[in-house]
């Protein structure tokens, strides 16, 4: 009986995990192709120096900085543990990146923004095994 108590128990602990783990595998290719594939992504692979870059209003304007090297880094650390967590954290990326550089036709806008249609694109898949796998932990 306790044998069968435990199973139980693990297979509860299972399940409760399982939506979580849902696609970051496909969370961390995804950055990881991001890191070495984009020709740009030097915009975006560290935090934004506002002192180096001598912009220093930046903080005042992002109230959240974010890059896709500490999303790497959280990542190696596991904390991120969702994908919805994670593409939070990349669209912030672009999005912080669209709203400094406000004009359509800076260079680090137009990668932002191209960079963040190519993401949505590629997390579609991810988000909607995540999404069944939180339903069928329901059933």
């Amino acid at each position: 009986m306790g044998t069968s108590s435990s199973t139980t128990a693990q297979k509860s602990l299972k399940s409760s995990v399982q939506p979580s783990s849902v696609g970051m595998d496909q969370c961390r290719q995804i950055l990881l192709n991001f890191l070495k594939e984009m020709d740009v992504n030097d915009f975006f692979t560290a935090p934004v120096d506002p002192v180096a870059l001598n912009i220093p209003n930046y903080l005042e304007i992002i109230k959240e900085p974010m890059d896709l090297g500490t999303i790497e880094n959280r990542m190696n650390v596991n904390v991120i543990d969702s994908p919805q967590e994670f593409a939070r954290l990349v669209r912030l990326t672009f999005t912080n990146a669209i709203k400094y550089n406000s004009l359509p036709d800076n260079p680090v806008h137009r990668a932002a923004r191209d960079m963040l249609s190519i993401f949505t694109s590629r997390f579609g898949t991810i988000d909607k095994a995540f999404e069944a796998a939180k339903k069928n932990k329901k059933l």
